[in-house]
This record gives structure tokens, C-alpha cells and sequence, in this order.
């Protein structure tokens, strides 16, 4: 649907189209050279209703961008080839001046909603797509970050298995800098209460991250004063007023590192939030043990960001100048040695070295 034609928040979205011989052929062709999922591969068509007869439930998934021209449409595509017969797509942009509108204007047919103008930033363009949203089942896909086959039908199958309860459900998500690096499967655990989850890093990878929205329940709003942790808050509330959390076993998105990505870029910002947020998370306990238990996980916390801004260091100055940091932090904070994702990290640089001697081996004159 053209941005042009939708002005009336309160009324219902048409869907996705819905073909049973899938939407791959149908879809504009894939740039040159692009290949598999969700180029020239698509989810197998589903059946119009579930395997009970009954009506798959209405999915809405929104996703803020800003020139984001170079991953958009591989999103946009991943979310479409899902073949999903009950899907709500809105796509909130926030005024990109690079191919981000052109790539949209391509997709308008198969694209429920979409609008390019100014906005306040990336949770403002959440909080816009979903005061449109009609979906039971939701979620956001970030404008840099994919879905991977087939997802949709194994969320709503989930979903279903626990129908008349408010749900937040946890999936896997791949990590790394394209399809091709992947680096690590963030699988998150199934907290036990809201301390469990607050004491957890982000608690749950966001690209895989969906929840329920009970018919006739006022929906929760992302915090407009957060940049970066508005999903972690948004967690929390949603735990807070009686949301179940379960974990789905099952890898449904890739979350793409990348220099260009906020993280990286404004991550002045990341950090002041960081501080921020053990306020807010003490805010919703009550006794001094669990206030001090919150503070105790902070460390914890800043020890994730340290290694994220090693990514970063990774990503510009090269593994070499990364390792020298890793290993300064590791000083500083004796902890980060005893952390799976330290040790990790410190593989995948060693991974790089090893390659980059390789590669400067094979290059010399015999």
C-alpha cells in the first residue's frame, strides 16, 4: 500500500498478499549475484488455515529504518518470502536519503503500510507502526536484520500451543557481519522471574523476540527516552504485568555487526543509557537484597558493552588493534576471562589473524 493512501490509524490494514504458489516469482528480481534465502529461495507456501482448521493468527511486524539502503531490502524480503497467509507489514522510515525509498516504492504492493518522513528516531518509528498494528502475534525487525526461513510458522505454532495467556517468546538468532560470517547463535534462557531477567545481558535477542497482544488489551508503548535499550525496558514491562516468557528452540533471525550500525556510531550514546538503566530496572523491586543483587549485575552488564565495543574496535582499526583491547579489558576486568562470550570473542579474533597470515602467506612470490 502506497504511503500516500493510509492516513487512518484506526482502521484495519489489508494484508500481505497470500499466494499458494508463493510470492518468489511474483516479488521484483533480486540484484545481480544475490543468491538463497531470501533471494532466490522462499518459505514453502503455507496452507490457508492451521493444521486444526483454524485461522493462523494475524502477525504484524514493523520495521524502523533510516538509510538503511544497502540491508532493507533483503529484510523486507525475508519478512515477504515467509509466505505467511495472515501477515501485517508496516514499514516506518525515517526520511532516508539514500535508496532506502526507492527499494520501498518497489515493494509497495506486498507491503501492508509504509511512510517516509522526519520522525524522533528509531523508537518513535516503532511506536508509530504499531498504533497501526492489528496483529495477536508482533514483533520489530530492525531495517539492517533479516528473518530466516520459515520463522513466522514456527512462532505461530508456539503461539498456539499457548493460546489464552499473555506471552513473550525467546527465539535464537544467528550473529555475525553477513549470512556468509557468522559468528555466534545467541540462544537466551528462560528467566524464572523478573530479577532472573533484569540480571540477564539484554535478555533476549531482539530480531527474534515476539509477544503476544491480547484482543481488547491496551498495547504497551516502546520508551521514548531510550535509543538503544528500549527493547531490554520493554522486556521487563512486559514481564511485569504478567507476561510469561518462553523459549522457543529454534534459530529465527540474523542480527547483522556492521560499522555503520548505532552501535558503533553514536555509542557515546549506548553507554549513557547503560548507566541509566539499573536505575530504572531497580525501580521495579522492592527489597534492599534484590535492589542489591541489581547493582551487582550492572558490572555484568558493562562487562557485555566492553566486548561490543571491542566489535567496534574490530570493525575499524582490524583484529590486531581489537586484540590489544581485549586484552586491556581482560586486565581491567578480571571477569571478562571467565565469560563464555570473552572467549568467544577472543576466537574470532584469533580466527582473523590466522586468515589475514594466510592470505599474506598465499600473496608472496614463490
Amino acid at each position: 500500500m502506497n504511503q500516500q493512501l493510509f492516513e487512518n490509524p484506526s482502521a484495519f490494514l489489508v494484508t500481505v498478499p497470500y499466494s499458494s504458489s508463493g510470492l518468489l516469482q511474483s516479488l521484483p528480481s533480486p540484484p545481480k549475484g544475490r543468491t538463497g534465502w531470501p533471494w532466490t529461495e522462499e518459505t514453502p507456501p503455507l496452507p490457508l488455515t492451521m493444521p486444526d482448521g483454524k485461522p493462523w493468527p494475524k502477525v504484524t511486524i514493523v520495521t524502523p529504518s533510516y538509510n538503511q539502503g544497502e540491508f532493507i531490502e533483503e529484510t523486507i524480503r525475508s519478512v515477504l518470502l515467509q509466505n505467511y497467509p495472515n501477515l501485517e507489514y508496516i514499514v516506518m522510515d525515517g526520511g532516508s536519503r539514500d535508496s532506502t525509498v526507492s527499494i520501498l516504492e518497489k515493494y509497495t504492493d506486498w507491503i501492508s503500510l509504509w511512510r517516509s518522513e522526519k520522525d524522533n528516531g528509531q523508537t518513535h518509528a516503532i511506536n508509530k507502526g504499531f498504533e497501526y498494528a492489528s496483529g495477536f502475534l508482533r514483533g520489530y525487525l530492525n531495517s539492517d536484520d533479516f528473518l530466516l526461513a520459515s520463522s513466522l510458522e514456527k512462532v505461530a505454532h508456539f503461539a498456539a500451543a499457548h493460546s489464552g495467556q499473555p506471552i513473550l517468546i525467546l527465539g535464537d538468532c544467528a550473529m555475525g557481519y553477513s549470512p556468509e560470517e557468522i559468528f555466534s547463535i545467541c540462544a537466551p534462557w528462560r528467566p524464572a522471574n523478573l530479577i532472573d531477567a533484569i540480571s540477564n545481558d539484554a535478555l533476549c535477542p531482539q530480531p527474534a523476540t515476539f509477544w503476544t497482544q491480547p484482543e481488547d488489551s491496551i498495547p504497551h508503548r516502546f520508551s521514548d527516552r531510550l535509543v538503544f535499550s528500549m527493547d531490554f525496558e520493554f522486556w521487563h514491562r512486559l514481564l511485569k504485568s504478567g507476561y510469561q516468557p518462553l523459549k522457543l528452540d529454534a534459530t529465527l533471525a540474523f542480527y547483522r555487526h556492521h560499522k555503520d550500525a548505532k552501535g558503533y556510531t553514536i555509542s557515546n550514546v549506548f553507554w549513557a543509557e547503560l548507566s541509566s538503566l539499573p536505575l530504572l530496572e531497580v525501580a521495579h523491586v522492592k527489597s534492599f537484597d534484590e535492589k542489591l543483587y541489581l547493582t551487582a549485575t550492572c558490572r555484568r552488564r558493562i562487562r557485555h558493552y566492553l566486548r561490543l565495543e571491542i566489535e567496534k574496535i574490530f570493525l575499524n582499526n582490524g583484529n590486531w588493534s581489537a586484540m590489544q583491547a581485549l586484552i586491556s579489558a581482560c586486565w581491567t576486568h578480571p571477569d571478562l576471562v571467565t565469560e563464555r562470550a570473552t572467549l568467544g570473542l577472543a576466537r574470532k579474533l584469533l580466527f582473523a589473524s590466522f586468515n589475514s597470515s594466510e592470505t599474506s602467506n598465499s600473496q608472496k612470490p614463490k
